[in-house]
């Protein structure tokens, strides 16, 4: 299906294609299929809208919102990538009840704006690149948050939350920050970033399987803070 950009788009599109390749200008789309690749582009302030009610989603290629803001939701599975896919837009929302890139981690470029994504059963692994990785909230209810940029993770305000039972953040550049340290709520933390790491534990005691920097660390928690690893050094 393919839409000219320079006209007026529909403003939804049903389908049940197994490969679904669009552009245009607004989109909300509701995916029934059974599990199925999707890949398509959308310009200028596009909003691209993906639903799932039954199936899981899987990401073949680019999904590219440009400034527009990105949906996507498996209300009883989970999304997956495979192949090159990544997600582009302001503000991308991620919901999937089984997990969020289990399969490789869901690759997103923030065009300024914030992450939210959610999991009630499963993983959250997402690895946001070429931007900041601004945390509207990331949660994994029953399951673990894995955050990989190739720049910083910060929050979008004070009432941001990264919470999963096992959380590793990884940032080639500063986490979180002295004003607005990064809202974390996990059981086991591991850490990595070349540049200032500043966390604020919500969830009660906090265990720490490594945390490394090349710069300073401020760590505050609710609880109680402990070293699970021995062999390493906080």
């Amino acid at each position: 299906i393919r839409t000219d950009p320079v006209k007026r788009c529909p403003p939804s599109i049903f389908i049940t294609s197994s490969i679904l390749s669009l552009q245009g200008c607004l989109y909300s789309l509701h995916y029934f299929a059974q599990d199925s690749n999707v890949n398509f582009t959308g310009y200028d302030n596009s909003d691209v809208n993906i639903v799932s009610n039954d199936s899981n989603i899987y990401l073949n290629g680019v999904i590219n919102s440009n400034k527009g803001n990105v949906y996507i939701a498996s209300t009883k599975n989970t999304i997956d990538s495979i192949g090159d896919s990544k997600i582009i837009g302001k503000d991308i929302s991620l919901n999937a009840k089984e997990g969020i890139g289990n399969k490789e981690s869901i690759i997103t470029f923030l065009q300024g704006g914030s992450i939210t994504a959610k999991s009630e059963n499963g993983n959250i692994n997402i690895n946001n690149v070429d931007s900041d990785l601004i945390v509207n909230s990331i949660i994994a209810s029953n399951g673990n948050v894995n955050l990989t940029t190739t720049d910083s993770i910060f929050n979008k305000d004070n009432t941001s939350l990264v919470s999963g039972k096992n959380l590793v953040l990884n940032s080639s550049g500063l986490i979180g920050n002295a004003d607005n340290p990064l809202n974390i709520s996990a059981s086991l933390l591991t850490a990595k970033g070349l540049g200032d790491i500043n966390l604020n534990q919500t969830g009660g005691d906090l265990g720490i399987k490594s945390i490394t920097t090349n710069a300073n660390l401020n760590l505050t928690a609710d609880g109680n803070v402990y070293n699970k690893n021995i062999s390493k050094r906080i």
